[in-house]
């Protein structure tokens, strides 16, 4: 069964979109189950200053992209690489976030 967080977080489509304008713009598509994700951002003096996406996954992925279009605004370009750096690595069984 789906945690109802997580239907309420992917459910916030405030960032979801396209930005013609976009700086940044990236397109991956999961070999495994399908899903797609397109982000396009803008980015200004090394800070992300707009970031949209658009999706044709799970609601998992769909709740992940939503969370972080909204927390990586007006964030560095240095400190979201970072963040991924340590996504990856607790995937890889290396969790270091505390």
């Amino acid at each position: 069964m789906i945690d109802k967080e997580i239907i309420k977080i992917a459910s916030n489509t405030e960032n979801h979109g396209v930005l013609n304008n976009c700086t940044h713009f990236s397109k991956l598509k999961n070999s495994i189950c399908g899903d797609e994700m397109k982000i396009y951002l803008i980015v200004k003096n090394e800070k992300i200053t707009n970031f949209k996406y658009e999706c044709e996954s799970c609601i998992y992925c769909q709740a992940s992209v939503s969370l972080l279009s909204r927390n990586a605004q007006n964030k560095s370009v240095e400190k979201v690489k970072k963040f991924a750096e340590q996504v990856k690595n607790c995937f890889e069984k290396k969790c270091k976030f505390f």
